[in-house]
């Protein structure tokens, strides 16, 4: 029974893992598109509102980047530890 409750852990780790690359991809998009758009107005827009929208969301853009960047490494972490318990498993099951 161990097994299985093992194993169906692993199956949802898994399915978690391609839900956490598929959000993560669609966060990344969404802050690439708000730096282009950025970089936009910042050629089209002047006065005080302008620069003052620009120097705000600059840093919160920045912040979302490094943010996807410490998740994506926690995720690739969490895949490993999955992978090796499995490998772990098999080998155990195999014996």
């Amino acid at each position: 029974m161990a097994s299985g409750t093992y194993q169906m852990n692993t199956e949802s780790a898994k399915a978690l893992s391609i839900q956490m690359n598929k959000a993560m991809d669609t966060y990344e998009l969404g802050i690439q598109m708000m730096n282009k758009a950025l970089t936009t107005l910042a050629s089209e827009w002047t006065g005080k509102f302008a620069e003052s929208f620009i120097n705000n969301m600059t840093p919160f853009l920045k912040k979302a980047q490094s943010d996807c960047v410490q998740a994506r490494a926690w995720k690739q972490q969490l895949d490993k530890q999955v992978a090796e318990q499995e490998e772990l498993s098999n080998r155990a099951v195999a014996n």
